[in-house]
C-alpha cells in the first residue's frame, strides 16, 4: 500500500490557542488537536474492538458535522483496530471530511486494507502519506522513535523503528508551545523518545 503524497508538503504551524481533546471511547484512542475552536488534526479514531455498529455511530456522534466544517487531517498511529474502528463506521461521505491521511505503509489485514483504500479514495492519493517504519538500529535492545521534522518545530511526528510489535513501532505526535507540551503516543512508550 502506498499513497502518492510527500509529507514535506504538509505545513504544521501552530498559531492561536492550542487545545487537545482526549475523547473517552473506552478501549482505544481518539484525540483531537484544536487551534482556537477548529479541529486541525485527528490522531487515531478508534473504539473498542468489540463495539457494535450502533455503539460506533454513538461514538462518532456529531464529529462528522464538525469535521465537515474544519476539514482536519487524520494521523493513524498504527493499524490496530482499537485505533481505527470508528473510521470503519464512518460513511465514505464522512471520510471526505478529512483533508489528508497519514499512516503506516504496511497494512496488516483485509479489514485495514479495505479501510486504507476507502480513506485514500476519499481524501485522494495525493493527500495520502504512508510512512515506512524507521530502520532498526541497536540501542540497548530498545525500539526508538525518530523525529520526522526538526526538534525545533512545534508539531513533530515521530517514526517508530521496525518491530514485530505494531504497538511500539507506530507513529507518535508531540506538540510544544511556550507554556506546555503534549505527547500523543498511540501505544508507544514514552521512554522510546530518547
Amino acid at each position: 500500500m502506498s499513497g502518492n503524497g510527500k509529507l514535506d508538503s504538509l505545513q504544521f504551524k501552530i498559531k492561536g490557542k492550542l487545545s487537545v481533546i482526549i475523547r473517552n471511547i473506552g478501549q482505544g484512542n481518539w484525540n483531537e488537536i484544536n487551534l482556537d475552536a477548529e479541529t486541525k488534526v485527528v490522531f487515531d479514531a478508534g473504539a473498542s474492538m468489540y463495539a457494535s455498529r450502533s455503539e460506533i455511530r454513538n461514538i462518532i456522534g456529531d464529529r462528522a458535522i464538525k469535521y465537515s466544517n474544519d476539514r482536519p487531517g487524520i494521523i493513524l498511529s498504527h493499524w490496530d483496530k482499537d485505533h481505527y474502528h470508528s473510521l470503519i463506521g464512518m460513511s465514505d461521505a464522512e471520510l471526505t471530511n478529512f483533508s489528508y491521511f497519514i499512516c503506516r505503509d504496511k497494512v496488516p489485514n483485509l479489514t485495514s486494507r479495505i479501510l486504507f483504500n476507502r480513506i485514500s479514495s476519499s481524501v485522494g492519493t495525493q493527500n495520502t502519506y504512508t510512512i515506512s517504519a524507521a530502520q532498526r538500529t541497536l540501542n540497548n535492545g530498545q525500539t526508538r522513535l525518530i523525529p520526522l521534522f526538526p526538534l525545533t518545530n512545534q508539531f513533530i511526528i515521530y517514526n517508530g523503528q521496525e518491530h514485530k510489535n505494531r504497538n511500539i513501532s507506530g507513529l507518535v505526535v508531540s506538540l510544544k508551545t511556550q507554556k506546555s507540551s503534549v505527547i500523543l503516543s498511540g501505544d508507544c512508550h514514552y521512554e522510546q523518545l530518547t
